[in-house]
């Protein structure tokens, strides 16, 4: 598992037990997060050990959740942001403080993942998952090299016209300005515009793919080369053993989420109890087997799918020597959103 907790892949932890018997009274635990990002078997394994059942409400981009948490804070109890949204939340008031002292199972975190620098002091996020995200692409179809991004952006003869791109603004644009050559994260309007104008002529809307659909629009025929992140590119690679996960020479995207209690959560203690249920190491290995993401929970990996603990698309190969690039901040990511918008439009009609 030493592998494993070094990668920069994925993180998973979700269902926990403890502090739901302390609660009293059972509760309806309201939660914001992605869809399929929550086992259905640590849902209910949660519920029948405290009695509290669990609701959520799914998203699915950074963009959907803060846009749902900013209009209805009050609506939820646990939330599941990005890195960035935990430092821009708990800046607008928006976050409960965490006392994890109240919670035993963050004794289970490595330590790489204690005190992170959107949360340094741990007051208002527990890490949940965290992965990367690069391309696929099937090697029954070509059969070159794969180790830039310009399988994706200058694609050989035998992948043209089977490339294809999410339509998340976060992952195909940063992409396509990382193989420009400009920075990654941005929030220059002529930058961006820059980066949408080369991407235009390479978009197809039979290959642009929503962001719920990447393992299923991988593992299919219309597309040959495409983005993914490395949970959906090893589900994917299940259904169709020829695909192969990438590790790009030119930078490595890096993400990682967390789970956060809202601002005067009806249900506060509920959430801990959550919280604490998913930092158990089999709790955050089922999840893990669930979503195909690592965790930073310690002594999980003894209850994790064998095949998991030794899979290209979670454990970097040790002869993959990478630069990574972490997420962009929420100012830079509106200005992407607002470049690629006109985008997304022309794709629907």
């Amino acid at each position: 598992m030493g592998g494993i907790r070094q990668a920069a892949m994925a993180l998973a932890a979700l269902i926990g037990a403890g502090l739901g018997a302390a609660s009293g009274m059972a509760a309806e635990l309201r939660v914001l997060t992605w869809a399929d990002y929550v086992a259905p078997e640590v849902i209910a394994r949660f519920q029948a050990q405290t009695g509290h059942r669990v609701v959520l409400d799914t998203i699915d981009n950074y963009k959907d959740l803060r846009d749902k948490f900013l209009a209805a804070p009050q609506a939820y109890d646990l939330l599941n942001p990005a890195d960035y949204q935990v430092t821009e939340f708990a800046r607008r008031g928006l976050l409960e403080r965490i006392d994890i002292g109240r919670l035993p199972g963050y004794a289970n975190i490595l330590d790489g993942w204690r005190s992170p620098p959107y949360d340094p002091r741990n007051e208002w996020s527990v890490p949940f998952h965290w992965g990367t995200t690069a391309f696929v692409v099937d090697t029954a179809v070509y059969k070159g090299p794969a180790d830039s991004y310009s399988l994706l952006f200058d694609p050989p003869p035998e992948l043209k016209g089977k490339v294809g791109f999410m339509l998340g603004a976060e992952e195909t644009l940063r992409m396509a300005l990382i193989h420009l050559g400009l920075p990654a994260c941005t929030s220059d309007p002529a930058l961006l515009q820059k980066a949408v104008s080369f991407l235009r002529p390479l978009l197809h809307k039979d290959r642009i793919y929503n962001i719920s659909t990447v393992a299923a629009v991988l593992a299919g025929d219309r597309v040959a080369v495409g983005i993914a992140w490395n949970g959906d590119a090893l589900k994917a690679r299940e259904a169709k053993p020829s695909l192969r996960y990438v590790y790009p020479k030119e930078g490595l995207i890096v993400w990682s989420d967390a789970l956060s209690v809202a601002r005067g959560a009806k249900n506060r203690e509920a959430a801990l109890a959550f919280i604490d249920f998913l930092l158990k190491p089999e709790n955050a290995a089922a999840q893990t087997n669930f979503t195909h993401y690592a965790n930073a929970v310690r002594g999980s990996d003894a209850f994790m799918d064998p095949a998991l603990l030794d899979a290209p698309e979670v454990v970097i190969p040790s002869d993959v020597r990478l630069r990574f690039f972490r997420s962009c901040d929420s100012e830079q990511l509106g200005a992407y959103s607002e470049a690629w918008d006109p985008v997304l439009k022309e794709m629907s009609k």
